[in-house]
């Protein structure tokens, strides 16, 4: 066996995970054997990048993907079981199984993992109550309203790690609470987008949009946290009703400006 073979092999053993299947280490030693043809920079720079380009099908960029995820789902068990303050890139590649190296391969550091949950949580929500009204064009706006909120209170329901994640961040330093933030305009911006649910005009839709987002967020955090004595479908009906409610409370209110404005003239 060649010097750069014993080099190589050596690095292999001391960090397994760059090689990420037996097949590959196989593969590796026997390019490896025999008199040093490559330089240990050649193999680790080169061939390395050859032998992981694809791998029983799985190219570098769906590992890479397969990574992410893993890091992602780390951090949301370790904001459920340990929270905020006890989360670090050394606490959520222990749980990944994972070197600090594949961390910063997708982040460039925790806050923007924590954003990246954050927003996939914020799209998962979304997602669920927009295809929870796809189909019902036809029914009564409250019912609309009603089946969409309890799609998107299932989510964090089923998955408290979600809602953990949501309350920690809000807690958390400037940055995270701006992307919490972020969450809840996307939220407000859901709502604002369907006309026919909001019926407000371009100057009443954001603030009131946002004002009902916000509050449709800490409602729901609440009731997850067990503060409010209600059952999930008593929620969804107030969280509905309250949501109506505003969006028509705000369109009653123009009108009566303008009546008010009408009747001085």
């Amino acid at each position: 066996m060649s010097t750069t073979n014993v080099v190589y092999m050596a690095r292999k053993v001391l960090h397994p995970e760059r090689l990420p299947d037996v097949t590959q280490i196989r593969t590796a030693r026997i390019v490896a054997v025999g008199p040093p043809k490559y330089t240990t920079k050649d193999l680790w720079e080169s061939n390395w990048v050859a032998i992981g380009r694809s791998f029983l099908g799985e190219s570098s960029e769906e590992r890479r993907a397969r990574r992410r995820q893993a890091l992602l789902e780390a951090a949301l068990d370790q904001i459920w079981e340990e929270g905020l303050q006890a989360t670090s890139v050394r606490s959520i590649c222990s749980r990944a199984g994972l070197i600090s190296r594949y961390f910063y391969e997708s982040f460039d550091n925790l806050d923007e993992l924590m954003s990246a949950a954050l927003s996939e949580t914020a799209d998962e929500l979304l997602a669920a109550g927009t295809r929870a009204v796809r189909d019902v064009d036809q029914e009564p706006r409250l019912e609309r309203v009603r089946r969409g909120l309890d799609a998107a209170v299932g989510v964090l329901v089923s998955d408290p790690r979600k809602s953990a994640l949501m309350a920690a961040l809000g807690a958390g330093d400037a940055r995270l609470q701006r992307e919490r933030r972020g969450m809840v305009i996307q939220v407000a911006e859901a709502i604002r987008s369907d006309a026919e649910l909001s019926g407000l005009n371009e100057t009443d839709a954001r603030p009131t949009t946002l004002y009902l987002a916000g509050g449709l967020v800490e409602l729901t955090l609440a009731f997850l946290d067990g503060d409010l004595s209600l059952s999930r479908s008593q929620l969804v009906d107030q969280l509905a009703a309250m949501t109506l409610g505003a969006l028509d409370g705000q369109t009653e209110y123009r009108r009566h400006r303008k009546s008010l404005a009408g009747k001085r003239r």
